[in-house]
């Protein structure tokens, strides 16, 4: 299995009302055999990319901030494991990983 990573996050952004700070991330992750079988589509999970992104607004006092982010940007369908029982019990089953997903979150510093 092979992964590669990328980050990218720009300095924070000076704003009238405080700071504004973007940030990116993507991973892209190789094809990933869940059985020794590489022939088997049912035990496979071609390679996929996903995309997070988030946005922090912090104010001038900055004892506090707010940040609203997205994982899997692109809504990316693909399993986090699978199993081929076709010859067992006729079936295969598999995990699928969470869809897009978002959160509005604050934090307060005492």
């Amino acid at each position: 299995m092979g992964a590669l990573s990328a980050a990218a996050a720009m300095g924070a952004l000076a704003l009238a009302r405080g700071q504004l700070t973007p940030r990116l991330d993507y991973t892209y992750r190789s094809t990933i055999y869940f059985r020794p079988a590489p022939t088997d589509p049912y035990s496979t999970q071609r390679g996929y990319g996903l995309a997070n992104a988030r946005l922090t607004w912090t104010p001038p006092d900055s004892n506090w901030m707010v940040a609203a982010f997205v994982t899997n940007l692109t809504n990316k369908r693909y399993f986090t494991s699978k199993q081929d029982q076709l010859n067992q019990y006729g079936a295969a089953t598999g995990s699928v990983a969470p869809p897009r997903e978002w959160c509005v979150t604050g934090r307060r510093s005492f």
